[in-house]
């Protein structure tokens, strides 16, 4: 692995001695982000707000697993967006940030843990 590239993710929430169950969370995390994201962007597209909130919601933890805060945290404005609680004219700007931002890290995934 090229060791001067920057992680995107952290691995600091599970044991070392555990690698199967990484490689399973890893994998669930890579195949279920890119639904989960398009559920997100249907919700907003359908003005459904409590679909958007939801769907935040479930995401959310995913991210704080893996340590990226930046895309938990924008999450977590969705969500309270959603609920009613700050302007709606942002969602866009954090539905993209949070598509734009998740792709380089599960690319990084698919690199640093093949199937």
């Amino acid at each position: 692995m090229d060791t001067t590239k920057s992680k995107l993710y952290s691995l600091e929430m599970f044991d070392d001695d555990e690698p199967e169950f990484v490689n399973s969370i890893v994998e669930m995390f890579v195949v279920n982000t890119p639904d989960s994201i398009t559920a997100i962007k249907k919700a907003f597209a359908d003005d459904n707000m409590e679909e958007l909130r939801q769907f935040s919601h479930k995401l959310k933890p995913h991210f704080t697993f893996f340590g990226i805060s930046h895309i938990q945290r924008a999450l977590q404005m969705i969500e309270d967006i959603a609920r009613g609680n700050g302007d709606k004219e942002n969602l866009s700007d954090l539905i993209e940030y949070v598509e734009k931002n998740s792709i380089p890290v599960i690319d990084q995934m698919k690199t640093d843990f093949p199937s």
